[in-house]
């Protein structure tokens, strides 16, 4: 841990009246958001339940988690989710793929604007959010492309290299500490970092 800077910072903690919507406004406004909602995730991958959330046109978004957050390499590609009924709108194929296992191709009218989740050779790990399937979830993404005029959100697992997603409150503070997030939502709770 960085005892030495976080001398220097305060939390600023919140209950949200409608934390969808107050998250949805810090990501539109270029924040980079850890989301711990509900219950843990099942397998390796960041569904919905504990992530690490951003716009993902927000230029050098990938190396900035990369380096300042996973602290990993920076060639690592991360997925972008979007609501299944937006799938088509955005790739070329448009298949449901919930669980991030399928490889679609960004349609070129969206390969700037979806910058943050393309990988070099212009194809992306898709996931596809379903309300039925995470109706929280799906809801942020609703409220994100409300504010924010896109639909998509880019999406990796909340951790760090080295550490498996985080399965409590506590680990999320911690994880929180250790890096360059600017907001972590706890259910209902938003915890934002201020400078002293």
């Amino acid at each position: 841990r960085d005892y030495e800077r976080e001398k220097n910072m305060t939390l600023n903690v919140s209950v949200s009246q409608d934390v969808t919507a107050e998250t949805a406004a810090l990501l539109a406004g270029g924040n980079v958001v850890g989301w711990f909602s509900g219950g843990a995730e099942f397998g390796p991958r960041a569904l919905g339940h504990r992530c690490i959330l951003a716009d993902p046109r927000i230029p050098g978004i990938k190396e900035r988690i990369n380096r300042d957050i996973k602290f990993r390499e920076d060639f690592r590609p991360f997925a972008p989710a979007v609501k299944i009924d937006d799938a088509g709108k955005y790739f070329v194929y448009g298949w449901e793929s919930p669980y991030m296992i399928l490889v679609d191709l960004v349609k070129p009218e969206w390969t700037v604007e979806l910058q943050g989740v393309v990988h070099v050779d212009g194809t992306c790990r898709v996931q596809t959010v379903s309300r039925e399937w995470n109706a929280h979830f799906y809801e942020l993404i609703d409220r994100f492309e409300k504010e924010a005029g896109i639909g998509v959100l880019l999406n990796t697992s909340l951790n760090k290299k080295g550490m498996p997603i985080v399965e409590t409150p506590l680990q999320a503070i911690e994880l929180f500490f250790s890096g360059a997030l600017d907001a972590v939502v706890i259910d209902d709770f938003i915890i934002r970092k201020t400078n002293l």
